[in-house]
């Protein structure tokens, strides 16, 4: 990035299975020549919760697109063309759901006409998943104890029409409208805000302090899932601001009509420190 000033790398990942801080603390060890760029990722990466994370480091220059889940799952649901791929997904003999021709089609949907693959995986099923998925594909020599590995290019003209600068239009200057037009900002476009208090925020509630918590479902649908993952992000940058007064979402068994409704939602398995049961000081005097 530092030899591209006007550089902005958007990178997304899937990972059904996210590291902890600890397990990539001991991968980056060995490159001691990153220290400071791995501490500020892992200082950074968001709670290892099911769904979308959202992370920008190096100035916002860097964003990371983070998808904590089945990739045949989380795949179909995303819409970008990607410039370039790398698809690190283990041997297709020890993970073969990552092979699997509908997870190749959609790998094929997401990537722009002229966009690049590379895998150490050079199967022939693998090749031709991918060929059929609309990349022309071509095994060469691999790197280190690998004997060869792909490259491919998806067919197609290279056309890569480009957002930025659109002047685009936000009615309402409040926490949504604000963050609307900061996540526009950053991409690149022009946004106008129309608000009319006489100041961001004038239709808010006025309250010194606000209370960040997800709006969790009993069916655990696409809010429920999205609204988590904000307060994810709503909380890490209250973090980074220095603004945070107390951390931790309790659901609380009070009054009792909540009681049954609280019972599924900890049913569903969501993270310990993300529901958990109230305990006897943190219940309303």
């Amino acid at each position: 990035l530092n030899s591209f000033p006007k550089l902005h790398l958007d990178y997304v990942s899937v990972e059904k299975f996210p590291l902890t801080s600890h397990e990539l603390e001991q991968a980056h060890a060995p490159f001691s020549e990153l220290e400071a760029e791995a501490t500020d990722l892992r200082t950074s990466l968001p709670p290892r919760w099911p769904g979308y994370h959202l992370v920008r480091l190096c100035c916002g220059r860097l964003t990371l697109h983070l998808h904590y889940g089945d990739v045949a799952s989380v795949l179909p649901t995303l819409d970008f063309l990607a410039d370039a791929w790398f698809l690190d997904g283990f041997a297709p003999a020890r993970n073969p759901d990552m092979w699997a021709p509908p997870v190749l089609e959609q790998i094929g949907r997401l990537t722009r006409p002229g966009g690049t693959l590379a895998s150490f995986t050079a199967a022939g099923n693998v090749r031709r998943g991918l060929e059929e998925a609309g990349f022309d594909i071509e095994r060469v020599r691999g790197f280190g104890r690998k004997r060869e590995m792909i490259k491919g290019v998806r067919r197609g003209s290279a056309e890569n029409p480009s957002p930025r600068g659109r002047r685009i239009a936000v009615i309402g200057a409040g926490i949504a409208g604000a963050s609307v037009a900061v996540g526009l900002r950053r991409r690149g476009a022009q946004p106008l805000v129309l608000e009319t208090g006489d100041h961001a925020g004038s239709g808010a509630s006025g309250n010194r302090m606000a209370l960040q918590s997800p709006k969790l479902t009993l069916d655990h649908n696409a809010t429920s899932r999205m609204s988590a993952s904000c307060l994810s992000l709503a909380s890490r940058i209250s973090d980074e601001a220095g603004a945070t007064v107390g951390h931790g979402v309790v659901a609380f068994d009070m009054p009792a009509r909540l009681a049954a409704r609280h019972d599924v939602l900890r049913s569903q398995r969501w993270p310990a420190d993300l529901v958990r049961a109230a305990e006897p000081a943190d219940m309303p005097h």
